[in-house]
């Protein structure tokens, strides 16, 4: 693997996974048979009736963006992974489209891949990924927004096939089982003030609709993997789809 260089990266790698318990070994790599949980009070599921009215009514141009785009994620932490792959697949049409796995081609830092399976990936290591898959990324953490300013991103990107809004979220803030989480939105409904996360992980939730003040609270916790709250991305094809090394990113 591209993101694994030589024997010294690959004993750390094999070492730590060697040091967890077997059972949990077992479940960082795999996912799970369909452990589905019903949606807590409050968020209303995508396929239901009223989630179809949403829809009805929503602006909605990076539904099927997103939709065409979609991968469930492959690991059971790996929401941040998937949805890199759907953003870069939906953003960039030049080349073939990539797999979860070539999300980590060319980071130097060996462990990376290893931390982002045992704990996913925070804000700003999918910030530098996204770079690195030649995107171009608007940041937002929530402790230094409010949630006036998520609707003002939403209305702007979800109306725009030409960029993707993703949510970086506690799950247990909204009710939901399972720690950070990171999705696409695909829409927005002003009326209701609700949007669509399209959820990766549909062994464990279905997409939902969230209200816009519930989700901003669930990216204003603080992430104590990254010294910060979480928030949200808004990533692009830059004007020239190079990728940026990983060691120029800051």
């Amino acid at each position: 693997m591209a993101h694994i260089q030589g024997p010294i990266a690959l004993a750390m790698i094999l070492g730590a996974a060697a040091a967890l318990p077997i059972q949990r070994g077992i479940d960082l790599f795999s996912i799970p048979d369909d452990q589905r949980h019903p949606l807590p009070d409050g968020l209303t599921a995508f396929e239901s009736l009223e989630g179809q009215a949403l829809v009805a009514s929503a602006i909605r141009g990076d539904l099927d963006v997103v939709s065409e785009h979609f991968v469930p994620q492959q690991r059971p932490e790996w929401g941040g992974v998937a949805s890199i792959a759907i953003a870069r697949n939906a953003l960039i049409q030049s080349g073939a489209s990539i797999g979860q796995d070539a999300v980590f081609d060319d980071v130097p830092d060996p462990m990376l891949p290893l931390r982002a399976t045992w704990r996913g990936l925070t804000l700003p290591e999918v910030a530098r990924l996204l770079q690195m898959h030649g995107l171009a990324v608007d940041v937002h953490y929530a402790s230094d927004a409010n949630p006036r300013a998520l609707r003002a991103s939403l209305v702007d990107t979800v109306a725009d096939r030409s960029d993707l809004l993703l949510a970086v979220y506690d799950r247990g803030v909204l009710g939901e089982v399972g720690g950070w989480h990171v999705a696409p939105v695909a829409a927005l409904n002003e009326g209701a003030d609700r949007l669509l996360v399209v959820d990766p992980a549909v062994h464990v939730y279905t997409s939902a609709w969230v209200g816009v003040d519930s989700i901003f609270q669930a990216m204003s916790a603080p992430d104590p993997r990254a010294g910060a709250s979480g928030g949200w991305i808004v990533a692009r094809a830059a004007e020239e789809s190079n990728s940026v090394p990983w060691n120029a990113l800051h």
